[in-house]
């Protein structure tokens, strides 16, 4: 019965390293597709047009990206789509499907 619990005890400490560390980093929340930019006027537009590549909570399939899309060395040339982890919050200054990126990585 000792070796029961023992092996059950070393399985349990096997699969629970075996979970992804937010702290590492090379881990992000979503993949997202960035299809280009916003170009409406109006007080919370003009950021990235984008969606991620699996549903995430409320957040619809065409979200904006409300940083500048200069941090993330996107100019006017920048051949659309591209593929980027990255990891975010959702604004808290804009209504709606606004988000704000904390940390990205392009693929």
């Amino acid at each position: 019965m000792k070796v029961l619990f023992n092996l059950f005890c070393f399985s349990l400490l096997i699969v629970s390293g075996c979970k992804k560390n937010p702290q590492d980093s090379n881990y992000y929340m979503n993949e997202a597709v960035i299809t280009g930019f916003d170009n409406r006027m109006c007080a919370c537009c003009g950021g990235l047009m984008f969606h991620f590549t699996a549903t995430v909570d409320s957040i619809s399939d065409h979200d904006r990206l409300v940083d500048d899309k200069n941090l993330l060395g996107i100019t006017n040339d920048t051949k659309f789509p591209l593929t980027v982890k990255l990891d975010w919050t959702k604004s808290k200054s804009c209504l709606g499907n606004f988000i704000y990126v904390t940390k990205v990585s392009m693929r």
